[in-house]
Order: C-alpha cells, then sequence, then structure tokens
C-alpha cells in the first residue's frame, strides 16, 4: 500500500510538447495581430523559436521520462495563460494616440492667413 496513486491529471511528454508549443506560439500571434506592420519576420521567428523549445521538451521528456518536466510546463501554463490575457486586453484596449484630436469645426473651414 506504499504506492502513491497514478496522477491522471499528469502532462506526459507529448501533452507538455504540445502545452509548451501552444505557450510558445500565443506570443507569435499576438505579435502578429497587435503590431500594426504586421511584422512577418519577426513572427515566424517567435514561431521557429517557440518550436525548437518545444521540441528541446519533447526530447527530454521521452528520454529521462522525469514528471517534474509536466509539473513544470503546466505550472508555466497556469503562469502564463494570465500573463497573456492581461497583455491581450491591455493592447486590444484604445489608446489616446488612436482616438481623432477635437478641432472645432470654424477652424478646420476657415483659411490659413499668412
Amino acid at each position: 500500500m506504499s504506492d502513491q496513486p497514478e496522477d491522471y491529471n499528469a502532462f506526459n511528454a507529448w501533452d507538455s510538447f504540445g502545452a509548451t508549443l501552444t505557450l510558445g506560439l500565443v506570443p507569435a500571434v499576438m505579435n502578429y495581430v497587435f503590431t500594426e506592420e504586421h511584422e512577418i519576420g519577426t513572427t515566424i521567428g517567435i514561431a521557429v523559436i517557440a518550436t525548437i523549445i518545444s521540441l528541446l521538451v519533447l526530447g527530454l521528456s521521452l528520454i529521462t521520462r522525469w514528471r517534474i518536466i509536466g509539473s513544470l510546463v503546466n505550472l508555466a501554463g497556469c503562469v502564463l495563460t494570465p500573463v497573456y490575457i492581461a497583455i491581450a486586453v491591455c493592447a486590444w484596449w484604445p489608446s489616446d494616440k488612436e482616438q481623432p484630436a477635437d478641432t472645432p469645426a470654424a477652424e478646420q473651414a476657415a483659411p490659413a492667413k499668412v
């Protein structure tokens, strides 16, 4: 009876890979969506780095079979999800520079005096 019950919520190697890839691709998508120029190069760079990191996590998980890797990926997801939500809300929130300047109609219609 000394065996601990199996945790069915724990991440296996492939779960860790998918979660890490998702956590890494979210900043790439946010970079594309929230930048005005839609920087393709930066977005692809972030996606490539996320893919490499997730493949490294998969390889480490498959080779070592450490259960701590799945727990750390799960913890990273719990920390980064509210951060990503906060960044998205702040990026979507209208700023003062986006609103048109208030100029009276008389100034717009009057010709400039030299």
